[in-house]
């Protein structure tokens, strides 16, 4: 299991996702899913490298904890899906998808160090859908390839 600390102002997280190996983490997606169907049970995941991953995170992560942290939030993932179509000149949906699972790290992380409840599955499929969704919609269609938008 890799362990990550951060600390946002007062409030010290731990971010902890599995390792596949001694470079790679794993990471789970909890997009919205079909009500019926092969796809219904599906577990998505992404392997990422995990210098990668902890670059991500500390570019995801809020600076002050205060009634505008969701919105910070948002600004940031927009930065950074930002900055990767400025590097490839597109976001696949992949791409998209591990930023938005980042942020959901993040907030989990959040959620538990504040002794808040964490999200029900349907609350964070239905999250995801609504961020995914809300990015898709700021990008201009050159920038976003092979999407479609999520229902929750």
């Amino acid at each position: 299991m890799l362990k990550l600390y951060y600390q946002i102002q007062h409030l010290k997280i731990l971010v902890e996702v599995p390792k596949k190996d001694e470079t790679t983490a794993i990471i789970f997606i909890d997009r919205p899913l079909p009500s019926s169907g092969y796809l219904s049970e599906a577990i998505f995941k992404q392997e990422i490298n995990i210098d990668e991953l902890k670059s991500d995170l500390s570019q995801l992560l809020p600076k002050k904890l205060d009634d505008n942290v969701h919105e910070e939030l948002t600004q940031l993932l927009v930065g950074l899906v930002g900055e990767h179509c400025g590097r490839f000149g597109r976001i696949l949906p992949n791409d998209l998808m591990t930023y938005i699972a980042e942020q959901f790290l993040i907030i989990e992380a959040m959620h538990i160090a504040s002794g808040f409840p964490l999200l029900t599955k349907k609350q964070k499929q239905t999250t995801f859908a609504d961020t995914y969704n809300f990015i898709l919609g700021i990008l201009p269609p050159n920038l976003r390839v092979g999407h479609n938008y999520m229902n929750a």
